[in-house]
């Protein structure tokens, strides 16, 4: 709770008076209508949900199998647009210098 005190706290901190004003007044009333907590506690579920998946193996649907290249098998490799054709221009004729 303390760190996400001292991010409103930055962000209501702005060089525009009128913005500064409207900025904390919408941190007055995230602050009335309990949306801090919230987020806190969206927080702390986020982060006990990546801890609990990363211990656990990731599940894989049965009907979707993976494919992997075998020997001699090639991958086909997409790689963005064609090159554009290059246009010659006419090549200049010889110059004597002299």
């Amino acid at each position: 709770m303390q760190e996400l005190a001292d991010v409103s706290i930055q962000y209501t901190n702005c060089a525009d008076p009128v913005e500064r004003e409207a900025r904390r007044q919408r941190v007055l009333q995230s602050n009335a209508e309990g949306i801090m907590e919230e987020t806190a506690a969206s927080i702390i579920a986020a982060d006990t949900r990546v801890a609990n998946a990363s211990t656990q193996p990731p599940l894989i649907p049965a009907s979707d199998p993976i494919l992997l290249p075998g020997p001699g098998m090639t991958i086909p490799k997409c790689r963005g647009r064609p090159p554009k054709e290059k246009k010659q221009s006419p090549r200049p004729k010889n110059l004597n210098w002299r």
